[in-house]
């Protein structure tokens, strides 16, 4: 651990960021980790759900791409759905955002 701090001063656990300096610690802001993890907070927009259950979809990004499926959850608060999407026969559940399905017309 000493090696550790000799070499970087700044520590990330559990308990927020620690930076050593001689025998004191002191804890970070997390404005400070941000800078030095060079990551800014984001705000998240908040998109409005436009399925309803049950409602058939297309996928149009990821893994399942050009599949289609049935909406058998929403979750508005993370923006995402769950779709029962039928691979080999069988129905499979995925969970996708919002922006990876557009409804069927």
């Amino acid at each position: 651990l000493t090696a550790a701090l000799a070499s970087n001063p700044t520590l990330i656990c559990p308990w927020g960021a620690l930076e050593w300096h001689g025998a004191h610690v002191h804890q970070l802001t997390p404005g400070e980790v941000d800078r030095l993890l060079h990551t800014a907070t984001e705000t998240r927009v908040k998109v409005r759900a436009e399925f309803t259950v049950g409602e058939s979809i297309k996928v149009i990004s990821g893994p399942l791409s050009d599949f289609t499926g049935e909406i058998a959850e929403i979750n508005s608060e993370s923006g995402r759905v769950k779709v029962l999407v039928s691979i080999f026969g069988r129905e499979t559940p995925a969970e996708l955002s919002f922006d990876q399905v557009k409804k069927l017309t």
